[in-house]
């Protein structure tokens, strides 16, 4: 669908044209005063609260076209019925039975406000929700009643998560690039206590790194996804079916996947979100204080010089008895003037491309428990990025639901082909979900070639809900 098939041509011209700013001061305080009442406004209301605002504020300026029109009301009759027009179509007048008019606000409108007055007002957002409203969606009693509408609530709670993560990082990029263009100290100051720190530091970041609930409901979300996609796929897919008949199934058993892949992903590398945030913050701090730093050193030269000039003047004045203006204007044994000059040795440096550092080579030997540590350190790191979960997410997330596949439609790249490794090990593995098919010889599968990869293209099958194939044939000892 078409953007302006739903938006009115002139929807954002309202907020292009000199009157910008009092056209957003209005919608946000008519939206503010739609959110207090039921459905809808009283014509009245709305007029009275327009025409307080132009009362207040003097720069409305007639736009190209129209009239000069005299009183405050007049002006905010003109506004409302300009924002009611169908071109326009922020809000819709209504007539009730009782010949009262009414303003209702558009869709669009309720959208496009929503969004507004969270940027006009930084509002702050309660990461924690996100996550335990997920939890809740997925593990809660009723979910396993309604698995469609847990699932859909869960989506949506990670979308808002994730978008809310890139938004507090771009609001830290925003606050960056704002303390380094201050001009002083006491601006850049202003900046960082009264908006950063209350803003970003007090409301978000603090709470985003204290709070212990992504470690605690992460395990609980990735295990629901994890058993839905294994043992009630058939069952989600019959009660989206049953919401949108319509819909094709193979779309719906898509768009399943595609849900609870984006979830189960979002979490597994949600740290990667917070180090980005961490990153940024500590850029943030670097950077206000280099330049509060150059400011305050700055300040104190150009200040040191004024006084040392002043205190000069004003010495030579009381022992010479002229007054002030004659002595600036003949008595003053420099005069000041502005000239300009190439300088062969200036301050200014220029920025030379940096040379490749190589460090001296040294071999150190390690003392036997050191190397033991290392070891003990590096298995620990291979068994948890290649455990028996890892494995099985991996086949569940290739298979899409089939009940068997080949070897060859799991390997796209090495981290793939390495998993395919441990996947053959694991396969007798009690928590393995799976089984590896074999016929009469050692190792079912022809040799088959993937890009620099060469291996047997092995059968994978999935496991019942008892933990049983449904063939008898003998796996490979």
């Amino acid at each position: 669908m078409k953007l302006f098939s739903v938006v009115p041509e002139r929807f954002f011209g309202i907020l292009a044209g000199p009157n910008r700013e009092i056209y957003a001061d209005l919608l946000l305080q008519i939206y503010k005063l739609y959110q207090q009442t039921p459905f809808r406004l009283q014509r009245e209301d709305v007029i009275a609260l327009i025409t307080d605002v132009l009362e207040e504020r003097e720069d409305f300026v007639p736009e190209e076209g129209e009239e000069e029109m005299g009183s405050a009301r007049e002006r905010a009759n003109f506004i409302l019925r300009r924002l009611c027009s169908q071109d326009v179509g922020w809000f819709n007048l209504e007539e009730d039975n009782d010949y009262q008019q009414y303003v209702t606000i558009t869709e669009p409108a309720r959208v496009m406000l929503e969004a507004l007055e969270k940027i006009a007002n930084r509002q702050t957002e309660e990461y924690r929700g996100y996550v335990f409203a997920t939890y809740s969606a997925l593990c809660s009693p009723e979910a396993e009643l309604q698995k469609d509408l847990a699932l859909d609530s869960a989506y949506r709670e990670t979308r808002n998560l994730l978008n809310s993560l890139k938004t507090l990082r771009d609001n830290i990029k925003g606050y960056i690039k704002e303390a380094v263009s201050k001009t002083s100290a006491k601006e850049l100051l202003i900046l960082h206590f009264e908006e950063y720190t209350q803003n970003i530091i007090d409301q978000n970041y603090h709470r985003l790194k204290t709070s212990d609930h992504v470690s605690r409901y992460r395990p609980a979300i990735i295990n629901k996804i994890n058993e839905w996609e294994m043992d009630h796929v058939d069952e989600i897919i019959k009660l989206y079916r049953e919401r949108d008949k319509e819909k094709p199934e193979e779309v719906i058993r898509q768009e399943f996947y595609e849900k609870t892949s984006f979830i189960r992903t979002a979490y597994r590398e949600l740290d990667l979100y917070l180090e980005e945030i961490d990153r940024y913050n500590a850029l943030y701090a670097k950077s206000s204080y280099r330049q509060l730093k150059y400011l305050l050193e700055t300040d104190r030269d150009l200040t040191r010089t004024l006084i040392d000039i002043l205190d000069y003047i004003a010495g030579q004045v009381m022992q010479k008895e002229l007054s002030l203006k004659d002595y600036l204007e003949y008595a003053l044994p420099v005069k000041l003037n502005e000239f300009k000059f190439f300088n062969k040795d200036p301050l200014y440096k220029p920025r030379k491309p940096a040379s490749e550092h190589r460090p001296e080579q040294k071999l150190v030997e390690l003392p036997l428990e050191k190397k033991k540590e290392l070891l003990r350190k590096t298995l620990e790191e291979v068994r948890e990025r290649y455990s028996v979960d890892v494995i099985n997410e991996f086949f569940l997330e290739k298979a899409q639901g089939r009940e068997e596949v080949e070897a060859v439609e799991l390997v796209e790249n090495l981290e793939d082909f390495i998993k395919l490794i441990y996947l053959n090990a694991y396969f007798r593995h009690k928590k393995a979900v799976y089984v590896i098919k074999e016929d009469k010889r050692r190792f079912a599968g022809e040799k088959v070639q993937k890009g620099p990869f060469a291996f047997k293209n092995i059968k994978i099958v999935r496991k019942g809900k008892n933990g049983r194939t449904s063939f008898n044939q003998r796996l490979f000892t």
